[in-house]
């Protein structure tokens, strides 16, 4: 898409706050195979 019609509003980046345990993943584009699978239990303790 040529720049001039880019023109208009900036996209926002999406805000993820890990305020509770959750669960996250890496999968395979072409496979779909678990590349790795993660639990989170106290993501407060990764605060600055």
């Amino acid at each position: 898409m040529p720049a001039a019609a880019m023109r208009g509003k900036i996209p926002s980046t999406p805000t993820f706050r890990a305020d509770r345990t959750f669960i996250y993943l890496i999968r395979g584009r072409e496979s779909g195979t678990v590349l790795f699978l993660r639990r989170l239990l106290n993501p407060s303790g990764l605060a600055n």
